[in-house]
C-alpha cells in the first residue's frame, strides 16, 4: 500500500507541471551503434533485447532542460553471452514554462522519470528503427512507451523484450 501511495504522489507531482510546459527543442547529443558479426544469430532465431533508460531534468529560470539516455542491447537467446547489436543515444529536450514557477527537486525528478521519457520515446524509436535498417539488419520496432508502477519509483526503468526475432 505504501508503494501505491508513492506511485500516486509521483503522478500528482508530474500533473502539477505538465499544464505549464511546452517542448521547444529535441536534439541528439550523442549516439553509438554496433553490430557484433560474431554474435549474429542464425536466420529465424530469436534475439533477447534489453532496453534501459535514464533521465535527469533541471530548471533554469523559465526553462527546463532534460537529458535522457537510452540503450538497447540484443543478445542471442540461445547464448546470452553473445551480443548481436548494441545501440545507445543521449537526447536533450528543452522545455519552456508557460507560467513562472519554481519547481521543487521532487517535481523535477518525477517529471524526468515520467514525462521526459514519454516525450523522448518517439525519437528513440525512430533512431532504433532507422539505425537498424542502415546496419542492414531485419526491422526492429521498439514497442510503445508504457508507464508502469516500477518506472514511477525508479531512476532507470528497464524492459526485457524477449520475443524479438533476429534484428
Amino acid at each position: 500500500m505504501v508503494k501505491r501511495r508513492r506511485d500516486m504522489s509521483q503522478l500528482k507531482l508530474v500533473a502539477q507541471i505538465t499544464p505549464h510546459v511546452e517542448i521547444e527543442d529535441v536534439r541528439l547529443l550523442r549516439m553509438s551503434a554496433r553490430v557484433y558479426t560474431n554474435g549474429l544469430a542464425e536466420a529465424g532465431k530469436k534475439v533477447r533485447l534489453r532496453l534501459s533508460s535514464k533521465s535527469r531534468c533541471k530548471q533554469i529560470g523559465t526553462k527546463l532542460s532534460a537529458e535522457v539516455r537510452f540503450a538497447l542491447i540484443g543478445v542471442q537467446e540461445q547464448d546470452v553471452t553473445k551480443k548481436v547489436v548494441d545501440l545507445s543515444a543521449l537526447l536533450e529536450i528543452s522545455y519552456r514554462l508557460t507560467k513562472e514557477v519554481e519547481l521543487t527537486p521532487k517535481q523535477l525528478s518525477a517529471f524526468g522519470k515520467l514525462n521526459v521519457l514519454y516525450n523522448a520515446w518517439p525519437y528513440w524509436r525512430e533512431f532504433v528503427q532507422n539505425t537498424v535498417a542502415r546496419m542492414a539488419l531485419p526491422p526492429l520496432v521498439v514497442p510503445v512507451f508504457r508507464i508502469a508502477r516500477s518506472q514511477i519509483g525508479q531512476t532507470e526503468p528497464k524492459k526485457d523484450l524477449t520475443e524479438a526475432h533476429n534484428p
